[in-house]
C-alpha cells in the first residue's frame, strides 16, 4: 500500500505524549494527509488508506507530519489537530465516536480522558461499569456499593450485601471449627 510517511521505517508505537504544539499542521501536511483518506458514504467515516502501525496499535493509521524523518503520529490524532479546530493535549486521547479505528473524520473524533475512552468502548472496564446488579442480583446502589482498592491502585465495586453474607458465613464456619 501507499506509505503515509513518505519513506521507509514509519515508526510504530503510541503518540499519546505528542501534542499539537510538537508538530506543525501545515497546508502541505493537510494535503498529504487527505491523499490517504477514502470517504465511506454510508457511515460518513473517512477511512485511512496509509500506513497502519505495528504492535499493540496495529489498528491505527500512522502519519508522518512533515514527510520522511519527521515525527510519526496516529492518523486520527493528526486529523483531530488539523481539522477539528480544537486543541490537542497530552492529557487526552482521541476517541472514535463511530467506533471505527480506521476512521479519521474529525467530526467522528473527540478528545477525552483515557478512562472515558475505556468506558465508551467494548472493554472489560466498560462492561463492568454498565452492570447495575451484582452476580447474585443485588442492586449496585450508592447504599449497597463499596469501592475496594487493589494493591496496584485499581478500584472495583463490591456489593455490600454479598460482602456481609460472606463475612457471616466465614464467621459461622470459623465458630463451627473451634
Amino acid at each position: 500500500g501507499r506509505s503515509a510517511g513518505g519513506g521507509e521505517g514509519v515508526a510504530a508505537g503510541g503518540d499519546r505524549g505528542m501534542n499539537a504544539a510538537e508538530f506543525q499542521v501545515t497546508e502541505r501536511a493537510r494535503e498529504r494527509f487527505l491523499a490517504f483518506v477514502e470517504p465511506e458514504p454510508m457511515s460518513g467515516c473517512w477511512l485511512w488508506q496509509g500506513h497502519i502501525g505495528g504492535g499493540r496499535q496495529r489498528v491505527y493509521g500512522k502519519f508522518r507530519t512533515g514527510g520522511k524523518g519527521s515525527p510519526t503520529i496516529n492518523a486520527h490524532r493528526f486529523a483531530f489537530a488539523a481539522f477539528s479546530g480544537q486543541p490537542l493535549s497530552t492529557a487526552n486521547v482521541v476517541d472514535h465516536r463511530c467506533r471505527t479505528p480506521a476512521c479519521v473524520n474529525p467530526t467522528h473524533l473527540e478528545a477525552v480522558t483515557q478512562q472515558e475512552n475505556l468506558l465508551r468502548g467494548n472493554t472489560f472496564q466498560a462492561a463492568n461499569a454498565r452492570k447495575v446488579v451484582c452476580l447474585r442480583g443485588h442492586e449496585f446502589s450508592s447504599e449497597n456499593t463499596a469501592v475496594q482498592r487493589s494493591r496496584s491502585g485499581g478500584k472495583r465495586r463490591i456489593c455490600r450485601t454479598c460482602r456481609a453474607e460472606r463475612k457471616r458465613r466465614a464467621y459461622r464456619e470459623k465458630a463451627a471449627n473451634r
